[in-house]
């Protein structure tokens, strides 16, 4: 901070889905940043709750943790790894926006943050463009923000082959037809 330089403190968080399959528990991804010293405290106690109170079937916070925890967060929903974004890929609309009202009631539009979907392996840049669209339609009309993210993946440009495999592994298809769509390095 003496140097001008203000660290961003934050951390990924799962949270409970609100849609499940068979009575299943199923996680996402939220990320969920300080935006000062009272939301550094508050981001602490939702760490604390995820890894101690709610261990099962992996460390998690619900919605209820939200809603009581946020003053001075952001809370930001990643397009790719949030039941959101997978609804919109699916083309579930309705689906998304009962998500987006389901978290909207617990925490005003003001501390959400939508992250846009990034490429995975076989989206054409048409579809990628059009689930997008209808992304940021549904943000603007439930007044939240949405950001881009570079997701960088790895440090230089010739750790791209070892980010192919990772993606090819992840995504069960062969090393050969993982095509990176963007240059994901710092």
């Amino acid at each position: 901070v003496a140097a001008g330089i203000k660290p961003v403190l934050g951390a990924t968080l799962r949270i409970r889905e609100i849609y499940t399959s068979l009575g299943k528990v199923e996680l996402s991804k939220i990320a969920v940043v300080a935006k000062n010293n009272q939301g550094y405290k508050r981001l602490m106690e939702l760490i604390s709750i995820a890894r101690t109170e709610k261990e099962e079937p992996n460390y998690h916070i619900d919605l209820d943790d939200v809603s009581a925890s946020q003053e001075g967060l952001w809370f930001i929903l990643p397009g790719n790894e949030h039941e959101f974004g997978q609804a919109i890929r699916a083309g579930r609309l309705d689906q998304a926006e009962e998500i987006l009202d389901k978290y909207l009631s617990v925490a005003p539009a003001k501390t959400w943050l939508c992250e846009l979907l990034l490429p995975l392996s076989g989206d054409s840049t048409e579809q990628l463009l059009s689930w997008n669209r209808e992304l940021v339609a549904l943000c603007k009309k439930k007044g939240l923000r949405y950001i881009v993210s570079p997701a960088p993946r790895y440090l230089e440009a010739g750790d791209s082959e070892a980010f192919r495999t990772i993606i090819a592994i992840r995504d069960q298809v062969k090393l050969y037809d993982i095509e990176l769509q963007r240059d994901s390095y710092l």
